[in-house]
């Protein structure tokens, strides 16, 4: 997702969602290229051994706009569901954190995705 964040920023259009899938690899999760969206977001392909997707909401300068972006979009939370194999969906937000929905689209936020644990996380 940050590497998704980075390519917009260096591709000089970062106000277009970026995505794409997370898969199984050796030790871990890896994931493809994160392809680019349009102004109605970004619906990256899934191949049947992946395990969840991801996506950025941009920062856009609008600050109400900015604020609901920290958030899942109603369209975010349909394509759980429309997914046959309900796999989640995480985002980057306009503030950089991350955040997970599932299928009964609960929303939560992820504060440690790979490495040491932060202060105070159990």
């Amino acid at each position: 997702m940050f590497y998704a964040h980075q390519q917009a920023q260096k591709q000089g259009n970062p106000q277009f969602e970026r995505g794409g899938a997370i898969g199984p690899a050796e030790g871990g999760f890896t994931y493809g290229e994160p392809i680019v969206g349009d102004e109605f977001g970004v619906r990256p392909p899934l191949r049947r051994s992946d395990v969840a997707s991801f996506h950025t909401h941009p920062r856009t300068g609008d600050a109400e706009i900015d604020r609901l972006n920290e958030n899942f979009s109603k369209d975010d939370a349909l394509s759980v569901g429309a997914d046959p194999l309900r796999r989640p969906q995480y985002v980057l937000t306009p503030t950089l954190a991350v955040r997970r929905i599932t299928l009964s689209g609960e929303q939560f936020r992820v504060r440690t995705i790979y490495g040491p644990k932060l202060p105070g996380e159990p």
